[in-house]
């Protein structure tokens, strides 16, 4: 019965606040990220092994970003010092 109870309970919300991260959409991130390091779409492009226009696709759509390989948003998420879940993670 304590087992149940234990399940039963109210779970205590620690803090109900979120950062910047969590509130921009992805491609507003990787914009307000990319124009803090003071990188072009070029540049990070580069960085991050992909074309320019690549950059722009993911700076106009939050969901661009869920056509592209992995690897390549591994390497821009390197890039921006984001965490790659802050990218792939739509919710």
């Amino acid at each position: 019965m304590d087992a149940i109870k234990g399940y039963l309970s109210p779970v205590e919300v620690v803090s109900r606040s979120c950062s910047d991260a969590q509130f921009y959409s992805r491609n507003d991130l990787i914009m307000n990220a990319r124009l803090a390091k003071k990188m072009s779409e070029e540049q990070l492009g580069d960085a991050g092994g992909v074309e320019e226009y690549v950059i722009l696709g993911l700076e106009w759509s939050p969901d661009y970003i869920e056509s592209m390989v992995i690897m390549d948003i591994v390497d821009i998420a390197a890039a921006l010092e984001l965490d790659v879940g802050l990218l792939i993670c739509d919710r």
